[in-house]
C-alpha cells in the first residue's frame, strides 16, 4: 500500500470515529425523561374506588367518607397543593339524599294475604322517591286496579274505589311522568299507593337513581307510595286472579354534610384549568348487590387524578389547574353546584374540563358535551384535537353533568362523556364488565398532550 492510500484511510478512519463520537451523549449529561401518563396509577384509583370498602359511594355513607378521605390522602401525596379555600383539600356543603334502611318490598297476595309471588327488587321493581310527594317510608297493603286506557288517566277516582292504581305504559304514553303525576294529585281522592309500568331496564335490571334534585324536604307523610314495575311484572300482576298488594319502602331522606376534595397547581399565571369528575354513586341496595359506579363514574376520576399526577411530576406550570373530585353529581349535580355558588373562581380565568364515564369497553362515541354558547370555542377545540388523535369524536349538548353549573355561570366547560348505557346505574357497572384499561389510559393521554 502506498504512503498516500495510508494517509488517506488513516484520515477517513478518524472522521468516523469522531462522527461517532458526536452521536453519544455526553456523560455527566442527563437526558430528561418525556413525563407521561402512568396507566398503573390509573388502575390502582380504580381499584380501590370499586372496591367493596367503599360500598357504592353514596353520599351520607361510610363508603363515600371513605372514598372523600382517600382521595384527600392521594392529592397530598402526590404533591397537590390545598387551595386556600379548602380545608385541607375539602370543601363541605349539605344536600338531600335517600338512605336506604332496607331492601324495598313488593309482593302479590291471595285474598286471605298470603304470598303468591315475592318480587325482586331491581329485575322486577324499584321504588321512586324523587318528589316531595313520594313517600320515603311506609308500608300499605290493599286491591289494586289496572289503568290500561290514557283517557282514563285524569278520572281514576270515578272508576275505583281501590287504593292501589296501577298503569300500564299505553296509559301513561301521551304524557311526561310530571303530567301524569299532576293529574293524579289534582283528583278528587288518592291513591295510597301509584304503581307504573316501565321500560327503563338495562341488562334487565331496572335503572336506579338516587336523585333528590327537586327535592325541598323528608316532609311526606301524607304522600304516596310510588313504584315502577318491569314489563313481565306488571303482566303477572296484570293476570293475577286475586288482585291484592302489599308494598313497603324504607328509605330515609335526609340532609347530610359532605365534602369535595379539591387540588391544585399554583402555576405563574392566575388563568388556568379546572378538571372535574365526580367521585359519589348509588350505594348499597341491601340486598346482596352493590352499585360500584366503574365507569360512571371512578373511571373519570381515576384519569383526573393520573393528569394530576404527570403534571406534579413534570414540574412547574405556566397556568394554575384546579383537580375537583366532585360529591353529590348523581343526587342533582350539589357539589358542582355548591362549589360554583361560592364564587371561587372567575368565569374570564378558568375553562372546566370534567370527566363523567371514560374509557368503556364497548366502541362508543366520545363525546365532548356543552349547552352554552360560551363553550363552542372550547368544545370545537377538544372536538378537533380528538378527530386529529384518531378518536371518534362528536359533539354534544348533555346537560347532565358537573360542566352544566359552571356553564349557567357564564364559564366556558364541556364534559368529555362515552355514554355507555349497557350498565349504567345498575349493580352491573363493574370494572371487569365496564372497564377497557387500555383505552381509559388512551384517553387520558389524550387530555394531558392537550392541556400540554
Amino acid at each position: 500500500m502506498s504512503p498516500r492510500k495510508t494517509i488517506v484511510i488513516i484520515t477517513l478512519l478518524a472522521m468516523v470515529l469522531s462522527m461517532s463520537a458526536c452521536e453519544k451523549p455526553v456523560s455527566n449529561v442527563e437526558i430528561p425523561e418525556v413525563v407521561s401518563i402512568n396507566p398503573e396509577y390509573i388502575n390502582t384509583i380504580l381499584d380501590t374506588l370499586v372496591s367493596e370498602e367503599f360500598t357504592g359511594r353514596l353520599p351520607g355513607t361510610e363508603g363515600n367518607k371513605k372514598a372523600e378521605e382517600f382521595l384527600q390522602r392521594e392529592m397530598e401525596a402526590i404533591g397537590l397543593s390545598t387551595p386556600e379555600f379548602t380545608s385541607s383539600y375539602l370543601h363541605g356543603f349539605n344536600l338531600l339524599v335517600p338512605l336506604k334502611q332496607k331492601v324495598t318490598e313488593f309482593e302479590l297476595l291471595d285474598v286471605n294475604g298470603a304470598v303468591v309471588q315475592k318480587f325482586d327488587f331491581g329485575d322486577d321493581f324499584t321504588e321512586y322517591i324523587a318528589r316531595d310527594f313520594a313517600m320515603g317510608i311506609g308500608e300499605f297493603q290493599g286491591a289494586y286496579t289496572i289503568v290500561d286506557d290514557p283517557f282514563e288517566v285524569g278520572k281514576v277516582d270515578e272508576i275505583t274505589n281501590d287504593d292501589i292504581w296501577i298503569f300500564s305504559r299505553k296509559a301513561t304514553a301521551s304524557s311526561s311522568y310530571d303530567a301524569f303525576f299532576k293529574t293524579i294529585l289534582n283528583s278528587d281522592r288518592t291513591p295510597k299507593v301509584i304503581i307504573y309500568e316501565s321500560d327503563q331496564l338495562n341488562n334487565d335490571h331496572f335503572v336506579l337513581s338516587p336523585y333528590t334534585g327537586l327535592m325541598q324536604h323528608n316532609d311526606n307523610e301524607n304522600g304516596i307510595l310510588i313504584y315502577r314495575v318491569s314489563p313481565d311484572a306488571f303482566q303477572s300482576i296484570k293476570d293475577a286472579d286475586e288482585k291484592f298488594l302489599r308494598v313497603s319502602t324504607a328509605v330515609d331522606v335526609k340532609s347530610v354534610e359532605v365534602s369535595n376534595v379539591v387540588g391544585m397547581i399554583d402555576g405563574k399565571s392566575d388563568h388556568g384549568y379546572v378538571i372535574s369528575a365526580h367521585f359519589d354513586h348509588l350505594g348499597d341496595n341491601l340486598d346482596g348487590t352493590v352499585n360500584y359506579g366503574a365507569l360512571d363514574n371512578a373511571s373519570g376520576v381515576s384519569a383526573m387524578m393520573a393528569l394530576a399526577e404527570a403534571m406534579v411530576r413534570e414540574g412547574e406550570q405556566e397556568l394554575d389547574y384546579y383537580f375537583i373530585a366532585f360529591n353529590g353529581e348523581e343526587e342533582g349535580l350539589h357539589g358542582s353546584s355548591a362549589f360554583v355558588r361560592e364564587g371561587f373562581l372567575e368565569a374570564d380565568k378558568f375553562k372546566i374540563i370534567n370527566m363523567d364515564m371514560v374509557g368503556s369497553s364497548t366502541p362508543i362515541e366520545f363525546e365532548i358535551s356543552a349547552t352554552h354558547p360560551q363553550s363552542t370555542e372550547l368544545s370545537q377545540w377538544i372536538f378537533e384535537n380528538a378527530k386529529e388523535y384518531g378518536i371518534n369524536a362528536i359533539t354534544s349538548n348533555i346537560g347532565a353533568s358537573d360542566h352544566f353549573p359552571f356553564e349557567q355561570a357564564g364559564f366556558a366547560a364541556v364534559t368529555l362523556i362515552e355514554f355507555d348505557k349497557r350498565f349504567y346505574h345498575t349493580p352491573f357497572d363493574t370494572k371487569d364488565a365496564s372497564i377497557d384499561l387500555e383505552h381509559l389510559a388512551d384517553l387520558t393521554k389524550f387530555v394531558f398532550e392537550l392541556l400540554q
